[in-house]
């Protein structure tokens, strides 16, 4: 993981993206939307928990100035500057996801390895 893992990204659990595609295709006008997640993740809270669910060490983290030297500028400032999808024009258009984040359903599809924050 590089530096603090602030990038944020975007989930969804397959079923509630279907849902929402539906959704959308039958209450929206013709346009790109982004069927996301209301919440997104910074990769220090998802890395572990992917490490954990597919039974490896937790990342290891690379000082930014490190990983910058190893992969570039580019790289670094893109992984660490992600801010996760806007969904706002799917949620217009009457499409819900529910958070992996939240108390709902959803959430106890995304496996913890401690508590939620």
């Amino acid at each position: 993981m590089i530096g603090n893992g602030e990038g944020n990204y975007s989930f969804i659990h397959v079923a509630d993206a279907a849902s929402a595609t539906v959704a959308t295709l039958e209450g929206a006008r013709p346009g790109v939307y982004n069927i996301v997640d209301d919440d997104p993740v910074p990769a220090a809270e998802w890395m572990p928990v992917y490490a954990e669910a597919l039974g490896t060490k937790r990342p290891l983290r690379v000082p930014e100035f490190l990983a910058r030297m190893i992969v570039g500028d580019a790289l670094i400032t893109w992984m660490l500057g992600l801010r996760g999808a806007s969904n706002e024009r799917s949620r217009r258009s009457s499409a819900r996801v529910r958070s992996t984040k939240g108390g709902d359903e959803a959430s106890s599809r995304m496996p913890r390895s401690g508590p939620a924050v």
